[in-house]
């Protein structure tokens, strides 16, 4: 056990190069990339909280549905042969 040895080519990293007055540099192609992907989400958010149901509601609709099938196919006409 004891401290690891130290290599002469592994050296700490520098300190960043700005100040705490100077802006961060960004890579403005993936700053547009990040605020379309945002602008996306927040347009999809919008169209499931309009246009979406809840499971409670999908479980109706199913059972619903169920029945109204299951009425018709009770008075189904079948041929005879």
């Amino acid at each position: 056990m004891g401290t690891p040895p130290q290599h002469s080519r592994l050296r700490p990293l520098p300190p960043p190069r700005y100040h705490a007055g100077m802006s961060k540099i960004i890579n403005l192609r993936m700053a547009r990339k990040q605020a379309t992907r945002a602008a996306a989400r927040k347009q999809a958010d919008e169209a499931a909280a309009k246009h979406g149901r809840s499971k409670s509601e999908r479980q109706q609709n199913q059972a619903a549905t169920a029945k109204a099938r299951a009425h018709l196919d009770a008075h189904m006409r079948t041929r005879e042969e």
